[in-house]
């Protein structure tokens, strides 16, 4: 939110986004309230001209409607015609005395077009008189603040945020910048861990307390904290394509499912869990997104609902080979070989050039003690992937089992040089020494 005082007119850097308000109305015709609900459907799409145009015609069919007047304000705003904007936001709240939207939505126009500090206080203090408690006004009059380098008053009015509200998490960021930006980094530091505990993902709080750790003497936790920023700033811009797919199309299953998957390979499981749920609300017959929640809690140790969602998946497509794969995870780490080792076979069939699943089967065979079976599976493993360390390593191990101590040693060696800090391979090498030692070999 680099947002720096400029000239008065001049396009400010914006630091907020007017909201959508979909407040009930009354009165208006049912062909009035349906081109609305058009235009509203095409602003959540990001298609701000033809979204116009559906509210300028509910606007023809009731033009006493406030609602349609601030809607309107809000398309003309997104296409950075403000100008056009701030009449209609005006109309909004000249309509509805007690109409919070237009109110807020006037002072973020005040500040960050005009650079009228004054009267964006005006517009958003008269907001707080409607409702003192709303998190908007308060975030968006704390920001004012902060800018105007007010930063007592800005830390006023985040810390009057309440918990329940969904700026909660900003709020606390804000809050620990402004005590950072007034010297105050204890206090800093306890807004920012909060902020960070609410919201992983984001990359400003780790920042902001990296720099707090920084004049505080303590470099090292302060430098990993930047890196975890700069790491989190690379992941927003790979996250971009998908979060503009699901803006695209916030109704469609897929969008939610893939955007849902990539913060589970960023590790961001609530952000996951919530796309992939709300792919599921979207479309039932979707396996894609059953595997991806069995997955998710099965990373998280729910077992039995990862299981759940996994067989639900397979109910809808029989040939998912990962979630097999999975399924076979959980009965080998249950002491269920019988079953791990049907789930393994399943999803080679499926997939019979994945060669990590036949690592799986063969750790499954050589607990059975089917050594044989084990020692074909983990070659045929390393075969379709040479990098597959871990099944090398199980390969000698199977070997040594056989009495195969110098094949073992042959296959060990190499890896405990790629792995020199892998301290249990080197036991198990120097073991196998030991052994052909005594034996004179």
């Amino acid at each position: 939110m680099g947002l720096t005082k400029t000239a008065s007119g001049r396009l400010r850097s914006g630091f907020l986004l007017l909201l959508l308000c979909a407040a009930c109305a009354k009165g208006p015709s049912p062909e009035a309230q349906a081109a609305f609900e058009s235009g509203m459907s095409l602003h959540q799409q990001g298609r701000m001209p033809e979204a116009e145009t559906a509210y300028r015609r509910a606007l023809e069919l009731a033009p006493e409607e406030a609602r349609y007047h601030y809607q309107l304000g809000v398309a003309l705003h997104a296409q950075g015609r403000f100008q056009d904007a701030e009449p209609e936001l005006q109309r909004a709240a000249g309509l509805d005395a007690r109409y919070l939207p237009p109110r807020i939505a006037l002072g973020k126009v005040a500040y960050d077009v005009k650079g009228d500090a004054a009267l964006a206080r005006k517009h958003l203090q008269e907001a707080l008189g409607i409702d003192p408690r709303s998190a908007e006004a308060l975030y968006t009059l704390g920001v004012v603040e902060q800018r105007e380098g007010n930063f007592q008053a800005a830390i006023e009015h985040f810390a009057r945020i309440d918990s329940s509200a969904s700026a909660y998490p900003q709020a606390m960021a804000q809050l620990g910048q402004c005590y950072l930006q007034a010297g105050q980094f204890d206090q800093a530091a306890e807004a920012l861990k909060r902020a960070i505990r609410l919201a992983p993902q984001e990359p400003g709080p780790f920042i902001a307390l990296g720099q707090v750790l920084l004049r505080q003497g303590k470099t090292r936790e302060g430098q990993l904290l930047l890196a975890r920023a700069e790491q989190l700033k690379q992941q927003f811009g790979q996250l971009q394509p998908y979060l503009e797919a699901v803006r695209r199309n916030p109704d469609l299953a897929p969008p939610h499912y893939n955007l849902g998957a990539i913060y589970a390979r960023f590790g961001q499981l609530r952000p996951a869990e919530e796309h992939y749920l709300r792919a599921l609300a979207l479309d039932s017959t979707y396996a894609l997104t059953y595997q991806g929640l069995g997955s998710l809690y099965q990373r998280q140790g729910e077992e039995e609902k990862a299981l759940g969602y996994y067989r639900r998946a397979l109910a809808k497509d029989p040939t998912l080979a990962e979630a097999h794969n999975n399924i076979g995870l959980i009965c080998y780490k249950q002491g269920d070989l019988e079953g791990a080792v049907r789930e393994y076979q399943a999803a080679i069939q499926l997939a019979p050039d994945k060669g990590f699943v036949y690592v799986n089967l063969g750790s499954a065979y050589k607990d059975q003690k089917q050594l044989d079976q084990a020692r074909q599976t983990l070659l045929k493993a390393v075969s379709l992937d040479s990098t597959l360390l871990g099944g090398r390593e199980l390969l000698g191990d199977v070997l040594a089992l056989q009495g195969q101590v110098e094949e073992a040693i042959a296959i060990w060696e190499p890896l405990a040089r790629q792995q020199p800090g892998h301290q249990a391979l080197g036991l198990k090498l120097q073991r196998a020494r030991d052994l052909l030692k005594s034996e004179g070999r």
